[in-house]
């Protein structure tokens, strides 16, 4: 289960990466700063608290292994 949540997590960081990316190569003009600006912040957030949810499923699925592996 956890192994299509992360590959599912993969394709939502490449694409936010994507769009990151696409944000700054655009010729950015000082009227368009602030909005551009703003959409970096919020996609990075978004990506910063995507993967601390995939490394913490990650964790507990390793620990569930290792008790499992106990019984």
């Amino acid at each position: 289960m956890h192994y299509h949540f992360v590959q599912d997590n993969q394709k939502d960081l490449e694409n936010a990466t994507e769009q990151l990316s696409e944000y700054l190569e655009r010729d950015i003009t000082s009227d368009m700063l602030f909005d551009i600006k703003q959409k970096v912040q919020d996609k990075s957030r978004c990506v910063c608290s995507s993967t601390v949810v995939m490394y913490q499923l990650l964790y507990f699925c390793s620990i569930l292994q290792c008790l499992l592996l106990l019984l």
